[in-house]
């Protein structure tokens, strides 16, 4: 494993403590494991009480989107 692999892990957990919930809708381990490698996450619905910083910076994607696996 390489640290990318952490980096990705804490994005998702990010992702699903700001928003309770993942970032990609499936119902079996099969879909979430195909959604993984061939959809890309929904968008960070808007939290209110985040810095802007964190919550939806205009041109970059929110914080734990930038986790995610095309993160370098």
């Amino acid at each position: 494993m390489r640290a990318a692999a952490d980096v990705y892990a804490l994005g998702l957990l990010l992702y699903l403590a700001l928003c309770g919930r993942m970032p990609w809708h499936a119902s079996t381990v099969t879909q979430m494991v195909r959604a993984h490698v061939c959809t890309s996450p929904s968008p960070m619905p808007v939290v209110l009480g985040l810095p802007p910083s964190v919550a939806r910076p205009e041109k970059k994607p929110a914080l734990p989107g930038r986790a995610g696996p095309e993160a370098p």
